[in-house]
């Protein structure tokens, strides 16, 4: 049979595959799509580094919030309010940034 050709009554949606194996740090997600009465499975998957990207930019944001409420504890008793704001504002921008790349 060549390449693109199916037998009689048969085509593309009613082969049946193998179900899919996803390796070690693969979080896999299946779908199932219904379309003209066939069921479609679609995998969708986030790999391992976008998922450490994602705990990474969380972290730049949990440790930005201990930073500033350290930094407001001391902005508040010596009224160095407006350097505060600049370095929340430099953390926020970098931590975007990192989420942005994510």
């Amino acid at each position: 049979m060549r390449a693109g050709k199916f037998r009689t009554g048969e085509h593309a949606l009613s082969r049946s595959y193998p179900e899919p194996r996803f390796a070690p740090g693969i979080f896999a997600s299946i779908k199932t799509v219904r379309i003209r009465d066939h069921d479609i499975m679609i995998n969708t998957f986030r790999s391992a580094t976008t998922t450490a990207a994602n705990t990474t930019a969380v972290g730049i944001l949990e440790t930005a919030a201990l930073v500033c409420s350290v930094d407001l504890i001391l902005a508040t008793s010596l009224i160095v309010v407006h350097l505060l704001q600049a370095q929340t504002q430099m953390i926020l921008n970098a931590s975007a940034s990192v989420i942005a790349n994510v």
